[in-house]
């Protein structure tokens, strides 16, 4: 199947880049067009491109055959209010290997978050930044020229740690490097959300959970032949069938075999991410340093380890107390029912991350522990690329 051109726009220097509707239709209605009228007439001003030689038309013949068309379809008014709004934007393109695409202050917005910083302060520096090359007349910058005003901005707002972080990034996503971030902790420490909020300001675009390779694997093998998987972290001693040496914990012991077989598919869903090179974000309990070693993948990949814990055992109980009114009473009940398993196993396995130098994250507040937990993969990355050396 030939699939069909996409309309592309060319500034007067040669510069291309795609054609939005989006962007047009924005435009329209700011000029007083309803939005489905000016929807519609975008749509149709964008088959009028794509059916030109080549798809593709001059900055100058898209502003003309928009007015005119707006003079046709919705009289003098609109065409006159679209012109004065036209007169007064200047389009600033950004110019990469090969490619051309408009600035985008939310993109850019977006990768500055993965430096650490918040979100009004990463929107702020964009800002900056666009409005710096606006006041010098530019309509085309590079991307190294945008890095090295947004690191300067960063350095002098936030502090040249930041700087670093963010351009350590960039040269990664360049470099296509894949990263792979392990979350673990015990159960209710937080690790899903951390992943998830990781994962966003990071720009990952894959996550899992050690509990969704427990489910899958529980699919494929009986409880008859792999009883362990078909329990919880917390109540996998009940799979035991052979009784335990009185100094041997039952709850720690079952956990770790337990442990041992679902990071089998850790390490599988790693190593597809390595040769895909995706970066990955992995959470879940078990994730135990020994059951999972990461050394195979030195060269290949980047890998972070972090373990989120609540060190405070009455503040950890709320986190399931908290959940009781919600939907989820029943399974909040249970967490309960299981708390003295749970803090054993998340001790445990604070215990094995002391031990291999992992580094530990206290999730007693979540936005001081997200922009921790950067820092401490932001560091780990740095150190694992050799960027400062590079700089």
């Amino acid at each position: 199947m030939i699939s069909e051109p996409q309309p592309s726009v060319v500034l007067g220097d040669g510069v291309r880049f795609p054609f939005s509707r989006g962007v047009l239709t924005k435009s329209l209605t700011a000029s007083g067009l309803p939005l489905e009228e000016a929807y519609s007439f975008a749509c149709d001003i964008q088959k009028e491109v794509a059916g030109r030689e080549g798809a593709q038309c001059m900055k100058e013949e898209l502003i003309a055959m928009v007015l005119l068309r707006l003079r046709e379809s919705f009289g003098e008014e609109i065409a006159k209010e679209y012109s004065r709004l036209r007169g007064g934007s200047r389009h600033l393109v950004v110019e990469g290997t090969g490619t051309s695409m408009p600035f985008s202050k939310g993109l850019l917005t977006f990768s500055i978050q993965a430096s650490g910083v918040a979100a009004e302060t990463a929107f702020e520096i964009a800002r900056l930044v666009e409005s710096g090359f606006k006041a010098e007349r530019k309509t085309l910058v590079t991307r190294d020229k945008i890095r090295e005003r947004t690191a300067h901005f960063l350095s002098t707002t936030s502090g040249e740690k930041f700087a670093r972080y963010y351009l350590m990034w960039r040269h990664l996503k360049d470099e296509a490097t894949p990263v792979i971030v392990l979350i673990g902790g015990g159960t209710g420490t937080g690790k899903s959300t951390m992943a998830g909020e990781l994962g966003r300001f990071l720009g990952f675009r894959r996550a899992s959970s050690t509990d969704s390779i427990r489910h899958i694997m529980g699919t494929l093998f009986s409880d008859q032949f792999v009883p362990s998987i078909h329990e919880s972290s917390y109540t996998a001693y009940k799979s035991l069938s052979t009784p335990l040496p009185a100094s041997v914990d039952p709850v720690v012991f079952a956990f770790q075999e337990q442990a041992v077989k679902i990071c089998v598919g850790v390490r599988a869903m790693i190593e597809r991410a390595v040769r895909e090179g995706v970066s990955t974000v992995i959470d879940g309990v078990h994730l135990v340093p020994g059951c999972l070693k990461i050394g195979q993948f030195d060269r290949s990949a980047i890998v972070s380890w972090i373990m989120c814990k609540v060190s405070d055992e009455a503040s950890h109980r709320a986190r399931f107390s908290s959940r009781e009114a919600g939907a989820k009473n029943r399974l909040a009940r249970r967490y309960l029912e299981n708390f003295d398993s749970i803090r054993r196993i998340q001790n445990y396995v604070l215990s094995l991350a002391e031990k291999n130098g992992i580094r530990t994250v206290e999730n007693d507040n979540f936005d001081k522990a997200v922009k921790e937990a950067i820092a401490v993969v932001s560091d780990d990355v740095m150190r694992q690329c050799g960027f400062e050396a590079k700089r």
